[in-house]
């Protein structure tokens, strides 16, 4: 009887480690986060705040694709700018801690109220990297070019870092300056600078 409980335990035990080992790591995240946000168009300089969510999925070894929603209403002239994002990245492992990745988007910018009703597509070219501090702790930085019709071009910086809490939720912090120059809506040309920073959580599965 002793001998079969034994056997019973080193064979749950055995089974359990196998399950373990065979159960995939996650392929996807969810990143829900609020956003301070400031925005100078040249004539003006005002703040504002809102929230997002942005996707990622792998669909092979260095390969993701990702997508992203983001709402900010700016407090003095009553305007809200949404964002959306859908792209791909390929990742380029150099170490364990060090991976350069390159990304392509498509890019919606709408800024609707106070006035204005105007909405551009375009396209976003970003190259950067992400080192791993620690196993929980990672750092991350990019630089990308944009084009979003008459809202302008010009450059994105970008600097996160995220910490694992746990293996399935990190938290997460990002600071993006979007800095588009010589848009154009029919009334002369401007530049818009826009500066966020995003604080959120991250979901694996």
């Amino acid at each position: 009887m002793h001998m079969n409980k034994t056997l019973i335990v080193a064979l749950l035990t055995t089974v359990s480690a196998s399950a373990m080992a065979a159960a995939p790591a996650p392929s996807a995240n969810l990143d829900v986060y609020y956003v301070d946000s400031s925005i100078d168009d040249g004539s003006s300089d005002e703040d504002g705040n809102g929230f997002g969510a942005r996707i990622a999925g792998k669909v092979a070894d260095n390969i993701k694709l990702y997508g992203e929603y983001q709402t900010v209403n700016y407090d003095d002239s009553d305007v809200d700018l949404d964002q959306i994002r859908a792209g791909a990245s390929i990742g380029f492992s150099q170490s364990d801690a060090l991976n350069l990745f390159g990304k392509l988007e498509f890019i919606n910018l709408k800024a609707d109220g106070g006035g204005a009703d105007e909405s551009e597509s375009g396209f976003g070219v970003h190259g950067g990297l992400a080192f791993n501090v620690t196993p929980e702790f990672q750092l991350l930085g990019s630089l990308g070019y944009l084009d979003v019709g008459d809202f302008g071009d010009g450059l994105e910086y970008n600097l996160g870092a995220s910490f694992d809490v746990t293996p399935a939720i990190s938290l997460v912090a990002n600071y993006r300056v979007t800095d588009l120059e010589d848009g154009d809506f029919g009334g002369g040309s401007f530049d818009t600078k826009v500066d966020d920073i995003q604080l959120g959580v991250r979901f694996r599965f």
